[in-house]
């Protein structure tokens, strides 16, 4: 009897083990696209151009950069510029003024897809405002910004699934995740910063930022913080269900600084130290993947740091393994489809190539 309950007791422990550890996905490469070299040539300035998010419509790869709003169309093997980057100004306000009166773009983000087949939504991290892409003429590209706003505050890192569009708020540390239809309306808030929470990052420098992310599985919405190592897992209501750890010896949360005098070197020093979450998104197949930045171990002469991945299962809530090289970032998923881009330097110039790729089992 005694050796039959340690082999029942030896099973349990196995399979509590085996539960345990990280199950192991694929990363299929489906596409390759390498992206044409291109010089700036405003005034005596020369500037690789660097890519910065990536949506594929009708076969045709539409890219935000620093230059703008551009295009690899399928019909051609060039790179175009749809719209240029408007320069900034001598303060935000006039920036957001520009913007407003004459439909400017500044610094292009996220690409989605628009209402509509002629239509992309890109939402500008400058302006921190979404904008209407017309695609119906390739020669005249218009692009609207949309005028309606939420008042008191500031959008950032927003995520769209069909109607809805979920958001960080920046202009209040307490408000942290808001929700409005996909033309701005019907705004709320949803998730406040907690108390004990806010306190720990206040002190340490670290700000509120945060990236939700849409569950369609359980109509849950998943939280990563730029500089906290777990992700909440909250209902529409606000109320806290879960969280899972950033369990990774790579991924460092901010230290105290080691000085109170915020001077640009104690910055840099404090940051340096830290590993941002840098992008997370849903996937349809079933996966949240999450990057974070490090500076170590950079690619030579550049500032091209790693970029380290972390996946979840969304229905276990589990982490999976996921093999991705260091250096490629995300700038895009749809669908099943994760974009990455990979960027070496030759010479003067950043070489960019594309990899749309697909986790698999």
């Amino acid at each position: 009897m005694k050796k039959e309950l340690i082999i029942v007791y030896t099973i349990i422990l196995l399979s509590i083990i085996l539960s345990s550890i990280s199950r192991s996905e694929s990363l299929q490469i489906i596409k390759t696209i390498e992206i044409p070299s291109q010089k700036f040539s405003k005034g005596d300035s020369s500037q690789s151009v660097y890519l910065y998010n990536a949506f594929i419509k009708d076969s045709n790869v539409y890219l935000s950069s620093n230059r703008g709003l551009q295009a690899l169309l399928s019909s051609e093997d060039t790179l175009i510029t749809l719209i240029e980057s408007e320069p900034y100004r001598d303060n935000w306000w006039k920036d957001f003024e520009v913007a407003r009166d004459e439909n400017a773009l500044f610094s292009p983000g996220k690409i989605w897809n628009g209402n509509n087949k002629n239509n992309l939504f890109v939402f500008d991290s400058h302006i921190n405002s979404f904008y209407t892409v017309d695609l119906r003429d390739r020669k005249n590209i218009k692009i609207n910004i949309w005028k309606k706003r939420i008042k008191g505050f500031s959008l950032n890192n927003p995520s769209i699934y069909n109607e809805m569009i979920l958001y960080s708020i920046l202009g209040s540390y307490s408000k942290l995740v808001g929700m409005s239809g996909n033309n701005l309306s019907d705004f709320q808030i949803i998730f406040e910063c907690p108390q004990k929470l806010a306190k720990m990052l206040d002190s340490l420098w670290a700000d509120h930022v945060c990236s939700p992310v849409f569950n369609p599985i359980d109509s849950t919405i998943w939280i990563a913080f730029n500089y906290y190592n777990y992700v909440y897992i909250i209902d529409f209501q606000g109320k806290l269900l879960d969280s899972v750890k950033i369990d990774s010896p790579d991924f460092k949360i901010p230290q105290p600084p080691l000085s109170r005098i915020k001077s640009n070197a104690v910055f840099q020093d404090w940051a340096s130290k830290t590993t941002p979450v840098t992008s997370f998104n849903y996937t349809r197949s079933g996966y949240y993947i999450l990057q974070f930045y490090s500076n170590e171990n950079k690619i030579e002469n550049t500032n091209i740091g790693n970029n380290l991945t972390l996946a979840w299962d969304i229905k276990s809530r589990k982490p999976v393994k996921l093999d991705v090289d260091k250096f490629w970032k995300v700038v895009g998923v749809q669908d099943e489809r994760v974009i990455f881009k990979h960027c070496t330097k030759d010479g003067d110039e950043y070489k960019t190539v594309l990899y749309v790729t697909r986790i698999e089992p």
